[in-house]
């Protein structure tokens, strides 16, 4: 052999040894890659088994959740005729029917009893009569239920469905969620969703099939709940030890529960990958583990995957092919390349999806906060506020950006900013419940300038060894004023009954006092001493026997002698009489409208109130001044009935109104003038009954009657006594009705100190699509004016500050004359224009107003701006 063949022939066997030596390399590479695409394949099915547990779970809590805030659930426990029992149960089934997954919907009241039932049986659903309902007191998950709190959601442990206490066949494997179903904090009973939990098997098993992996999920004791493979399940359901993991394979389970970082391990030539469901309170530091949102008793769950070692490097296919590789191998390179961007194009695929399920699941939950009907906020453990619901914004008056980002003592007054800072510190050091009842509400100064009155509860959460506050803040403003009313409202109820009380034996006494003092006058002789301090014992006991009748005006237990009373004879004849009685540098006028209808009442206890309220009147203008009585017909409707706290009928009245320029009443005494014995007066010239009387003796008559007082302006009295005939005044209203004003485009500006009725008007115009501002004094009032265009204003005159509604009027008025106004007040107009005559270009609205004649000022003035 020559040396040419002999060096062709080492080359050729040099790059014979290269290309297997290559080809080897490839081949070593490629079944390393082989196997580690295996192994990769086990851990993304345990991370799809794991997120599909918690997507399903996590769709339920959502979904028990929405059904316990579902107003027909609560009507019907408020109120369970068969009307709402049938109403309910209807929603349950046609809520079931878009749900195969929910197998049974139950209503447990406060004693484990099911009072609302709706089953799936064979795929048809059916209502539980409710004489076959049953009693749950005894099963484990109602006393876990018992345990919660209002917004708490209780998972019971994943088992087999019994029925009449044995285990339903076929196997049914349940799981059961639990909530309070609460009104104002209040529990008054429990929801109870039962899954069939073999909807999430069945999904499972799809993503199981498609690998060749052997796969279970156990408990935290170390039984089956599902394996792809034959052993023994649900264990704990018949008593057998012998089936759990901790038993048969004690090296497995110890290995499963002492893993920390690498959930990944090799064990008797098995490679094994596991991960964990846990509660919200378990697997702190386990960064493989997810988390559900309550603590199960059987979690954590592990989801365990197996494959045999030599299963992940087989199929060495190219052992049998070796002349096939030798002339493939550059195309195997290609493929190899292929094969590299095809699996990075679908990983990035996986990520593009899993932001989207991101992104959907960040939606839902915006959504359900957003759904939640009370103020919400999350605030961290720096006192920054992280998430806030439209609530939120709503009841504080500020945007998410004025919120977010910003401290929590934004919120706060200036004097206790500092000493919530160390609240929050204590509250980091010590995280437990915070709740600021309705007892002693958190107050805020609103933007609008009112004060707003919240319940405010404070839970600690921990994210990510982070403690935040989850705070949930309720609007009491309103309902404390109801019930701040509702209290005045019974006390001089119970002060009449009182009353009546007292009348009645002070009564019987004065009877047998009378009766025995004529008896032993008859026996003494007339000219005596003893006779005459007889007759002044007999006087005083006639004067204590009229008080007894004042008592019992008050306490409405004094008979009435009603009749239909024409009032403009009454009232002209009544004041007539006062103005011959009346002449301290005092001028009484009397206005009576035209046609006013008969109202049904006892004459000479309305004589006797317009003489007492007269007399009041002169008594506080010691140094003269005007008594103004009117009486105009007037409609009560519904929105002011309800408004009310007292007991009162909507329809038709006579107002009559007894205003004075006095010295007017204090705010603080204003809900007391109406008890008996109370007064103002020096000692000896009033026994303080008078207006007492008059309140007893207008309710009594089905009527109405209202005080409105300025310190050193005035009093108005309004008696409101009900119509005997309704249809001459019903026809007169049909008769008025006129078009809506048209508010689009237009802005307007309402000045009121009283909260309520600045909501009230801005409701009132909004609906018409006016733009509304809203202030309570007449200072900042002027300041908006001068930055902002207004085409009407609406002002209450009198009002707290440095000056009031009519210096304003008269201020824009010589500055910006086009702009119109209405003017409010408690008196009447000619009492205000006696104070100052130059409000001639507004339209005067007197107070208290109801939603037509409202709408007729605003009209009227809508109209003046349509002339100009």
């Amino acid at each position: 052999m020559s040396s040419e063949s002999k060096h062709s022939n080492l080359v050729l066997f040099a790059v014979l040894l290269l290309l297997i030596g290559l080809m080897l390399s490839i081949f070593y590479i490629d079944k390393n890659q082989r196997a580690e695409r295996k192994m990769q394949q086990v851990h993304t099915l345990i991370d799809n088994i794991q997120q599909t547990i918690i997507n399903d779970i996590a769709q339920s809590f959502s979904d028990i959740f929405s059904l316990s805030q579902q107003q027909i659930l609560k009507t019907f426990i408020a109120d369970r005729s068969e009307k709402n029992f049938d109403n309910l149960n209807n929603e349950y089934k046609v809520f079931s029917t878009y749900h195969p997954e929910y197998m049974q919907i139950r209503v447990l009241d406060l004693q484990g009893k099911e009072i609302v039932r709706v089953d799936r049986k064979s795929n048809r659903l059916e209502i539980i009569d409710s004489k076959d309902l049953q009693d749950k007191s005894e099963r484990y998950y109602f006393k876990q239920a018992r345990l919660l709190r209002p917004g708490q959601i209780y998972q019971s442990s994943l088992d087999l469905n019994i029925e009449n206490g044995e285990i339903q066949q076929p196997w049914q494997p349940t799981l059961r969620l639990i909530t309070p179903i609460s009104d104002h904090n209040q529990i008054n009973a429990y929801l109870i969703v039962n899954i069939n939990a073999q909807y999430l098997l069945n999904r499972i098993d799809d993503l199981v099939k498609q690998t060749q992996t052997k796969f279970f999920i156990v408990n935290n004791a170390g039984y089956y709940l599902y394996a792809n493979h034959p052993v023994n399940l649900w264990g704990f359901m018949f008593n057998q030890t012998e089936a759990s993991l901790q038993v048969t394979k004690p090296d497995i389970w110890n290995k499963l529960i002492n893993l920390k970082t690498d959930h990944s391990f090799f064990k008797n030539e098995l490679f094994y990958v596991s991960s964990k469901i846990c509660g919200a309170a378990q697997c702190s530091n386990d960064p493989h583990a997810a988390f559900l949102a309550s603590n199960a008793n059987d979690l954590p769950w592990y989801i365990v995957g197996y494959r045999d070692i030599n299963e992940l490097s087989a199929n060495n296919w190219w052992q049998n092919y070796w002349p096939h590789l030798i002339a493939s191998l550059l195309g195997i390179i290609g493929l190899y390349i292929f094969a590299t961007g095809r699996r990075l194009q679908q990983s990035l695929t996986h990520l593009s999806q899993q932001r989207k399920q991101l992104q959907s699941s960040n939606t839902r939950f915006e959504k359900l906060i957003d759904a939640i009907p009370e103020g919400l906020l999350v605030v961290d453990n720096q006192g920054i506020i992280e998430t806030v619901n439209k609530m939120t914004e709503q009841i504080f008056g500020l945007t998410s950006e004025q919120l977010l980002g910003h401290p929590v003592e934004i919120l706060m007054p200036e004097d206790f900013k500092e000493k919530h800072v160390h609240h929050r510190h204590t509250f980091n050091q010590n995280p437990k419940r915070i709740h600021v009842t309705r007892n002693a509400p958190f107050s805020y100064q609103h933007p609008d300038g009112s004060t707003r009155l919240f319940e405010v509860i404070v839970d600690p959460a921990n994210f990510d060894n982070q403690i935040k506050a989850i705070t949930l803040v309720h609007d009491v403003t309103q309902r404390t004023a109801f019930e701040s009313q509702l209290r005045q409202s019974q006390k001089l109820e119970a002060i009449g009954q009182l009353s009546g009380g007292i009348a009645h034996d002070f009564n019987n006494l004065l009877g047998i006092i009378l009766v025995n003092l004529e008896l032993i006058e008859l026996s003494v002789d007339p000219e005596s001493k003893a006779y005459k301090q007889l007759g002044k014992a007999k006087k005083a006991s006639l004067s204590a026997a009229d008080l007894t009748q004042k008592l019992l005006s008050i306490s409405r237990k004094k008979a009435l002698a009603s009749e239909n009373v024409e009032l403009a004879p009454l009232l002209t004849d009544t004041i007539d009489m006062l103005k011959h009685s009346i002449k301290q540098k005092i001028r009484i006028e009397l206005q009576i409208a035209e046609s006013l209808p008969q109202v049904n009442i006892d004459p000479n206890e309305l004589t006797n109130a317009l003489i007492n309220l007269v007399v009041n009147a002169r008594d506080a203008m010691p140094d003269g001044g005007h008594i103004l009585i009117t009486s105009t017909p007037v409609y009560l409707d519904e929105t002011y009935v309800k408004s009310q706290t007292e007991k009162l009928a909507a329809g038709d009245y006579v107002l009559i109104d007894i205003t004075d320029n006095g010295t007017g009443i204090e705010k603080q005494y204003i809900e007391k003038v109406l008890e008996p014995f109370f007064t103002t007066k020096e000692k000896g010239k009033g026994t303080g009954l008078g207006l007492a009387m008059i309140y007893g003796f207008i309710k009594q008559s089905k009527g109405h009657m209202r005080i409105y007082s300025e310190v050193n302006k005035g009093t108005s009295i309004h008696l409101y006594l009900p119509v005997s005939d309704t249809r001459a005044t019903s026809q007169k209203r049909q008769q008025t009705r006129f078009d809506l004003p048209d508010g689009k485009g237009l802005k307007v500006l309402i000045i009121d100190d009283e909260e309520d009725l600045r909501e009230i008007a801005e409701t009132l115009l909004s609906n018409l699509g006016f733009s509304c501002d809203t202030t309570k004094s007449a200072v900042t009032a002027w300041e908006m004016i001068l930055d902002n265009h207004y085409d009407l204003i609406i002002s209450d005159i009198i009002m707290p500050g440095e000056f009031d509604g009519l210096d304003l009027y008269h201020k824009v008025k010589a500055e910006m004359p086009e702009i119109k106004y209405v003017l409010t007040s408690g008196f009447s107009e000619q009492m205000v224009k006696e104070r100052d005559q130059l409000f001639n270009h507004a339209v005067f609205l007197r107070k208290p107003y109801q939603i037509q004649s409202f709408y007729e000022a605003v009209h009227q003035a809508l109209n003046d701006i349509n002339e100009d």
